[in-house]
């Protein structure tokens, strides 16, 4: 089971949510892009992430312990920022 913290709780809790998806990719430079499927530009945790990303989440694998959750996308990057 995935441990979910106090403030989402609450707002998965709300009449009215709103959720996306949003992925940090990191070159072997350190250039670090985010993008999100959300219609606005999102700030999290010091990365930008830009809307529109042309990418469609599939099933995502979450574990217990230490292990990284496992996900999948389908789709091509289609943003300006990435050439």
């Amino acid at each position: 089971m995935r441990l979910i913290n106090d403030e989402l709780t609450l707002q998965l809790q709300s009449q009215s949510k709103t959720l996306c998806h949003a992925w940090r990719l990191t070159r072997n430079d350190g250039v670090v892009f985010g993008f999100t499927d959300h219609d606005h530009l999102l700030t999290f945790d010091g990365t930008d992430f830009l809307p529109h990303s042309g990418f469609l989440p599939s099933t995502v694998r979450s574990e217990l312990g230490l292990n990284v959750d496992e996900g999948e996308v389908a789709g091509a990057f289609d943003h300006d920022a990435v050439t």
